[in-house]
């Protein structure tokens, strides 16, 4: 099985503080924008996070464009 994963970073709103969705056919979930992390690792732990919701091991790899992440998720043996 291989996955797509879409990572974008929300700024903030009068109502919400900064948040990273990561995004999939599967499904999807909005985390809270961790402060202590840099940009690359908050949108890595929207990923994971992902990943653990859907019950999904395995392997992922990363590019970038335009600000989002784009991770490519795999189950296969590499």
């Amino acid at each position: 099985m291989r996955q797509a994963i879409k990572t974008s970073i929300y700024p903030p709103t009068n109502c919400k503080g900064a948040r990273v969705k990561a995004q999939s056919e599967a499904g999807h979930l909005w985390l809270g924008y961790d402060h202590s992390l840099n940009v690359g690792g908050n949108h890595a732990a929207a990923a994971r996070a992902l990943c653990i919701k859907l019950g999904w091991t395995g392997y992922t790899s990363v590019g970038a464009l335009d600000g989002d992440f784009y991770w490519i998720y795999t189950n296969d043996d590499i």
